[in-house]
């Protein structure tokens, strides 16, 4: 990771550039960063978050809570070079968003398109499908924004 990874400046009691992070994201996923910026927002620790309502997200829950699932997980690759996500990330912006169904959550996470769920327990991770991430996530923008493919 570079010095000015999100780990490493929160580790360091520092602020991440939020605006290079979208800026990264941008060029990485090839989604113009004006409609970036309408879906998506960094905190100053470096963390990713929606920044529309769970109900642009799909018609139902499962719809939704996948939509986050690839959202968030193409941000921190493509901000920030992971290649895995935590579901634990995964479940607290679900759950911000009203799409959280604690019964069927790890079905959803395992449908998510553009990633692979991995692991056991708590420990379990969103891998992503480098083939088929930049494809879900301009999905889950053109989605997000209410526009037609």
């Amino acid at each position: 990771m570079s010095s000015d990874a999100p780990d490493e400046a929160a580790a360091n009691g520092g602020e991440i550039d939020t605006e290079a992070l979208i800026r990264t994201f941008a060029e990485e996923s090839g989604v113009d960063v004006a409609e970036l910026v309408e879906v998506f927002y960094f905190e100053s620790d470096g963390s990713a978050h929606l920044n529309v309502s769970g109900r642009k997200l799909g018609e139902s829950t499962a719809a939704k809570a996948k939509a986050v699932a690839t959202a968030i997980a193409a941000a921190y690759h493509f901000a920030d070079d992971e290649p895995t996500v935590s579901v634990e990330v995964i479940r607290a912006e679900c759950v911000r968003l009203k799409c959280f169904d604690k019964k069927n959550f790890f079905t959803h996470m395992g449908a998510a398109p553009g990633t692979v769920l991995s692991g056991s327990g708590s420990s379990r991770v969103l891998r992503i499908k480098s083939n088929e991430i930049k494809a879900a996530l301009q999905g889950v923008v053109t989605v997000a924004r209410g526009t037609k493919e």
